[in-house]
């Protein structure tokens, strides 16, 4: 996902990562500053996030498959 995101190839990169730690959240914003990206991180609904990144976005859809 950081190669994706700095390469400036990618306009949007997604990713799901079920642990992610700060210092790795870093470098993927370091990676999409770089590349002048976007990454959306997907992660399960039962972690327990870090204090300051609790900001979350849900996307409810009726096609589950």
């Amino acid at each position: 996902m950081i190669e994706a995101l700095s390469s400036a190839n990618c306009s949007i990169v997604l990713g799901w990562l079920p642990t992610l730690s700060p210092s790795c959240l870093q470098h993927l914003e370091h990676a999409a500053q770089l590349g002048n990206s976007i990454g959306f991180v997907m992660r399960p609904e039962n972690i327990n996030y870090a204090r300051g990144h609790s900001n979350q976005l849900k996307i409810h859809s009726n096609y589950y498959y």
